[in-house]
């Protein structure tokens, strides 16, 4: 299904625009090489910015689907109830374990607002910003603490692809972008197809993850925050 980026959720029409960069890099390889088959010389470093700006554009669009999940909870929410168990734990721990024993009135009224508010706003320095290496594992842990949703990475499957697959692909290119950022050589050369396939990667596993998150917020709070049916094309 193809859905003009304007109809997109905001964090997918960021991803959209900001993979633009990428996209624009491969124009330039073909410009300069062609478009035939075989190893091109002198063009390995347009690959491995491709790859860099691929990997911050997945990056930013973690960091932005967690916020506004965040963000569309705490908006419909009448009572603190529509956040998992797991959420309000962390959300109270400051209050529990501070000296202070006046701190429980916080929670008087609409306290319970603030309260949450400060955890979104703890989680967020925790890991966005910082998320420089968005593996499986750190975007788990950050939705996890965030909105209560465990797992998150589970729902990274599609046809010819298990979740556990796809979760080893990230890692794959995180990692080459980590020796690319850090090393500049890479154990293998970095081609044109690599680019593609990851960036058809991403946009596959940003499209899942958005409606995972999207139908997750909806069965809390009963509101459809952003349209839960987008689906890749890889065509």
């Amino acid at each position: 299904m193809i859905i003009p980026p304007s109809k997109l959720p905001v964090h997918l029409r960021m991803l959209v625009e900001n993979s633009g960069a990428v996209s624009r890099l491969t124009e330039i390889h073909e410009h300069l090489t062609g478009r035939t088959r075989g190893r091109k010389h002198g063009v390995e470093v347009l690959n491995k910015s491709a790859i860099v700006l691929l990997v911050a554009c997945w990056e930013s669009f973690i960091e932005q689907l967690a916020v506004n999940a965040f963000d569309a909870i705490y908006k419909s929410a009448k009572v603190p109830d529509v956040f998992p168990i797991r959420v309000l734990v962390i959300a109270g721990s400051e209050l529990r374990e501070s000296q202070d024993a006046t701190q429980i009135w916080k929670l008087a009224g609409n306290g319970w607002r603030q309260v949450l508010a400060a955890h979104r706003q703890r989680v967020l320095d925790k890991y966005v910003g910082k998320l420089n290496t968005p593996k499986p594992q750190q975007i788990n842990d950050l939705f996890l603490e965030l909105i209560g949703i465990k797992n998150i990475t589970k729902c990274w499957m599609y046809p010819g692809v298990s979740h556990s697959k796809a979760e080893n692909r990230v890692t794959a290119l995180v990692t080459l972008r980590g020796d690319i950022a850090h090393k500049v050589q890479t154990a293998t050369p970095v081609k044109k197809a690599d680019v593609e396939q990851f960036t058809r990667l991403i946009a596959r596993l940003a499209g899942l993850t958005s409606n995972y998150v999207g139908l997750f917020i909806e069965n809390q709070v009963k509101v459809k925050p952003w349209r839960t049916d987008i689906k890749y094309d890889p065509n």
